[in-house]
């Protein structure tokens, strides 16, 4: 592997924790301009490792800007049909996700 290769799968280890870290304690799914703040990287860095992510199936993009729609279990757009609260115990309600973290879930992201 290059280090162009390895710089950006270090890259998205570092957003992916971020991402998933920041959801289970907020409840809300950070976009690319928050995560780039909190990362200190620039926009097009976390753009770029959202995209390896979404590659892996580990999150899902919206299709026309980027922003996350999904960081399995959680999902970042309120849903009409199926929309509803649920406590995840770790924090505020989290809504339209299909399931909530059980609190100690929280400790090991």
């Amino acid at each position: 592997m290059n280090s162009q290769a390895s710089d950006l799968d270090a890259r998205a280890h570092d957003v992916r924790l971020y991402v998933f870290r920041e959801t289970a304690a907020t409840g809300q799914v950070p976009q690319p301009p928050q995560i780039s703040r909190a990362l200190q990287r620039s926009e097009a860095d976390v753009r770029s490792a959202l995209h390896v992510l979404a590659t892996g199936k580990v999150l899902i993009l919206a299709p026309n800007d980027g922003n996350i729609w999904a960081a399995n279990p959680f999902c970042a757009v309120r849903q009409a049909s199926a929309s509803v609260p649920l406590k995840s115990g770790i924090g505020p309600s989290v809504s339209g996700t299909l399931w909530a973290l059980p609190p100690r879930w929280g400790r090991m992201l």
